[in-house]
This record gives C-alpha cells, sequence and structure tokens, in this order.
C-alpha cells in the first residue's frame, strides 16, 4: 500500500464535515472506505456545485482511444431517481448504476468496463445525498 496523501486525522474530519454539510449519516464501514479512498488523494468535494470528484483507481479506455480517468457526482434529481427505479425494475444494483449513469453523464457501457472498488465506492458516495 502506497503512503497516504493525506493523514487519517484529517480525512476523518473532512468527512465528518461532510456529513454536516449533507445531513448524513453513514455506518461505520461506509465511512472506513470513504475515508481510505480520501487518504488515497482520489476524492474531493467541489463546495461550489456539491459535487463529488472521483479518481478512478483503473482509468477506463473509451471507444475514441481517450482514457476516463475520474467522474463527478452530485445529487440526483428526483426524475432521476424516478427514471432510475421506472427503467431499472426491481433489480436495486440495476437501480444504482442507471442512477450513477444519470449523475455522471456516463453509458451504461463506460461504468460496466469500471472495477468493483470503484463501484462500490461510487455507490457509498449516495449515501451523502439520501
Amino acid at each position: 500500500m502506497s503512503e497516504p496523501k493525506i493523514a487519517r486525522e484529517v480525512a476523518e474530519a473532512e468527512v465528518q464535515r461532510w456529513c454536516e454539510r449533507f445531513d448524513a449519516s453513514l455506518d461505520l464501514a461506509d465511512r472506513e472506505r470513504i475515508v481510505r479512498v480520501l487518504m488515497a488523494g482520489r476524492l474531493s468535494l467541489d463546495e461550489s456545485k456539491d459535487e463529488f470528484c472521483y479518481r478512478l483507481r483503473s482509468p477506463v479506455t473509451l471507444e475514441n482511444g481517450s482514457k476516463l480517468e475520474e467522474l463527478r457526482i452530485g445529487e440526483p434529481s428526483t426524475g432521476m431517481v424516478r427514471d432510475a427505479n421506472r427503467t431499472g425494475g426491481k433489480d436495486e444494483f440495476e437501480v444504482s448504476l442507471r442512477l450513477l449513469s444519470y449523475v455522471t453523464h456516463q453509458a451504461l457501457g463506460v461504468l460496466d468496463r469500471i472495477g468493483q472498488k470503484d463501484l462500490t465506492s461510487l455507490g457509498m458516495l449516495f449515501n451523502f445525498f439520501g
């Protein structure tokens, strides 16, 4: 494991500040994962837009040859949630994936190439907007 870019105490305080900002509560496992991602320097918050910027562990190569290295995630609109539930059916994973597609402005085919660890971390960011 590489040296942390942000000290644990600083990352924990920042995640707590985010929880207060968004009036969110995270369970211990989700909080720890987000702290570790922040310590690795892969997560930040653009406070002017209330959007998280998440740098992927493994960039995704797009059809045009460019690399997708980071995703921005903001609060989904009511319409996005409604559409994700309607098109995703009762499959919770499919609904979450569609919602992630909407808020990141990335096609489902692009998200299909994101690694499991990144996908799990991205999904946890929705907890700030719930």
